[in-house]
């Protein structure tokens, strides 16, 4: 299947899903089996519903105090204007990071667990996007990103008389003037018996 967005000059966009129904004798060649309208019209009006939204005390994006503002608190706020609905806020236990985390065993935490278990519909506060929690959520685009810049020492430059001697590791040194003590050692043994054998 598809999903198709179409966008009439003049309206708002409807959404439909193509459901394809591939051909046993060629999977290249498929035909449209039906065509649902996923969203009426009624999608663009709900009517003064009340959805709740899971965030976190995160400025700028986020400010639960003394009023509730930020950057994503002001997306959904012009969304309840446009779409006719009302947002009431929800927060994660104190107890538990500000964002929270998925596992891998599919339990979470914090926003992410207001969300995943239902108690919420949308959570906002700075998220950002990460492979292993879209597995869970669905995230929105990204309508902003940020760098990060790691400030690290210079690296200073190794004494020369070491450059020999870098090449491997203290264990292998060890090894390598143990294996030479037993090769003298052993050569000394032969060298011995060979002269106590012509003395004979």
């Amino acid at each position: 299947f598809n999903l198709n967005v179409n966008k009439t000059p003049g309206t708002e966009p409807y959404f439909q899903l193509l459901t394809i129904n591939w051909k046993e004798t060629n999977f290249i060649d498929c035909y449209i089996e039906e065509c649902i309208n996923l969203y009426s019209k009624n999608a663009y009006n709900l009517m003064g519903a009340s959805l709740m939204v899971a965030t976190v005390h995160y400025p700028p994006f986020s400010l639960t105090k003394p009023e509730k503002d930020g950057s994503d608190i002001r997306i959904v706020k012009e969304f309840a204007r446009k779409y006719n609905c009302t947002f009431v806020f929800t927060y994660p236990p104190y107890d538990e990071t500000k964002w929270g985390t998925i596992f891998p065993n599919g339990t979470s935490t914090g926003i992410y667990k207001l969300v995943t278990t239902g108690e919420a519909d949308i959570g906002l506060g700075g998220l950002f996007a990460n492979s292993d929690i879209n597995r869970y959520v669905s995230l929105t685009n990204i309508y902003i990103q940020s760098e990060i810049t790691l400030l690290v020492p210079r690296p200073k430059m190794k004494p020369n008389w070491l450059l020999p001697v870098r090449p491997f590791n203290a264990l292998t040194w060890m090894l390598l003037l143990l294996a030479l003590g037993i090769i003298n050692l052993i050569i000394y043994i032969i060298r011995n018996k060979i002269g106590s054998g012509d003395k004979t």
